[in-house]
């Protein structure tokens, strides 16, 4: 897997959300520390990933930036609002309430649609299996494909785009040879 054109893009969005990003990061880092496993690097890595699955689904090239967006937002709050690494099973609905407090004070231009479905997302993440919406399925499974950080193999029933059911072998195959090593040299979030 190529991460290079994912990053590129990550730091694009990263340079023209810096306020957004800086304020997500600093009260995260107040709460929960730097380097830990549901902080600024997963937040990368879910972003990468996102990439890698939205520019490999051809049946979302013609909404390409709007996902893109919404990936990248849904990887910077989706674990924003965690109170520990432990099960906590309220930050999804924090983090959600918290993108949309977000998007309002920093004036984030997003389309409704997404925004509603980001939120979902974020709501949703680590409670809902499927969705059965296209950037939801995105968001999900690029998470999903992050569990190698803590030593989990990702199972294929709980992912949903056609990308990454169709292929999912070769991408497990990709990820317990390479372990997103490309992603974890950079931090866009940071």
């Amino acid at each position: 897997m190529d991460f290079t054109k994912a990053v590129t893009k990550g730091k694009l969005l990263a340079d023209q959300y810096s306020h957004v990003i800086d304020e997500v990061v600093k009260q995260y880092d107040e709460r929960m520390g730097q380097d830990i496993v549901h902080g600024t690097r997963h937040w990368t890595n879910v972003f990468t990933n996102a990439y890698h699955i939205i520019e490999n689904s051809p049946e979302v090239h013609n909404q390409l930036e709007e996902y893109l967006l919404g990936a990248f937002l849904f990887a910077l709050f989706h674990d924003s609002k965690r109170k520990d690494e432990g099960l906590d099973l309220l930050h999804g609905y924090k983090g959600g309430a918290y993108f949309l407090e977000m998007v309002i004070k920093h004036n984030i231009e997003i389309s409704p649609t997404i925004q509603t479905k980001i939120y979902r997302a974020i709501t949703n993440h680590s409670t809902e299996i499927k969705s059965g919406i296209s950037i939801i399925s995105v968001c999900y499974d690029a998470d999903r494909f992050d569990l190698f950080r803590v030593g989990k193999i990702p199972k294929i029933q709980y992912f949903s785009t056609p990308y990454c059911v169709n292929n999912f072998s070769n991408i497990i195959w990709n990820y317990k040879n390479k372990s997103s090593i490309e992603t974890r040299v950079t931090d866009v979030f940071r």
